[in-house]
């Protein structure tokens, strides 16, 4: 039951880890839209060439990708995390089911 939960535990210290990455992409692909847009700014006031555009619309995708390939990651984590939670639940289940200590420190966190 014990190491079951530290399985748990794990698990979610890896989907937590998981979530900073997801969270400092999307801050890498929110600059990536500011740098467009102030490229834009200064194409619209004729000191950039229209063309200069392309480099920054490009990194805003490539940006993006990365994002959407580490939140497809984090709901594996996810997925992982609640089927070690699952485990976690029976074992303390099943501990309790064959020695009838219900009332057992297991359940102290």
């Amino acid at each position: 039951v014990a190491r079951a939960e530290q399985d748990y535990i794990e698990a979610r210290q890896e989907v937590a880890e998981s979530d900073v990455d997801v969270a400092e992409q999307e801050v890498r692909t929110a600059r990536a839209r500011l740098d467009l847009v102030k490229q834009r700014q200064l194409v619209r006031i004729g000191k950039e060439p229209l063309a200069s555009l392309k480099g920054f619309e490009k990194a805003i995708e490539t940006q993006e990708a990365k994002g959407k390939q580490k939140r497809a990651s984090s709901v594996d984590l996810r997925s992982r995390a609640q089927a070690r939670l699952d485990a976690w639940k029976a074992a303390q289940e099943s501990y309790a089911s064959q020695t009838g200590d219900f009332d057992s420190g297991v359940w102290i966190e």
